[in-house]
């Protein structure tokens, strides 16, 4: 065991706090896609994105991508398209904008970059933040009716 009482002023340090990095999209996006990351990235806190975020931001960026492309089939051949026996079908590109628009939806309650996601602060909790207060109807579901609001 360590000894117990103050510490000398000599065995006390400073921390190096470097401020937060941004995140940099990653090799072999498009153009059009890194635009979107560094757009996000750069419209929230240094801090949101963590290097493990990467993955899931360029898969957004890549999902929008797609998005905006079936978007433009979509407004060039119509909602519907000569089929191969000459009768009309759903233009294939609905599907992939739907499916993109899913993919977009999911990640960005992962990523915290939808107003609905980063709660009432606008990002994730900070240490030291204090707790979210439940609602009456939250304490009374958990059992804490005494505290009030």
């Amino acid at each position: 065991m360590g000894k117990r009482g103050k510490k000398p002023a000599g065995a006390l340090r400073a921390l190096d706090i470097k401020p937060a990095e941004r995140v940099q999209p990653p090799k072999g996006m498009s153009a059009r896609d890194r635009k979107l990351f560094q757009a996000i990235v750069a419209g929230l806190p240094a801090d949101h994105f963590l290097p493990q975020d990467v993955p899931m931001l360029r898969d957004y960026c890549q999902a929008a991508g797609r998005s905006q492309d079936a978007q433009t089939a979509i407004i060039k051949l119509g909602l519907l398209i000569p089929g191969a026996k000459g009768s009309l079908k759903a233009n294939p590109a609905i599907a992939i904008r739907t499916a993109a628009a899913g993919v977009m939806a999911q990640l960005a309650v992962k990523l915290r970059i939808c107003p609905s996601a980063r709660g009432a602060g606008g990002s994730r909790p900070r240490v030291g933040d204090a707790p979210r207060v439940l609602s009456t109807p939250g304490r009374r579901m958990f059992g804490d009716e005494s505290q009030e609001d």
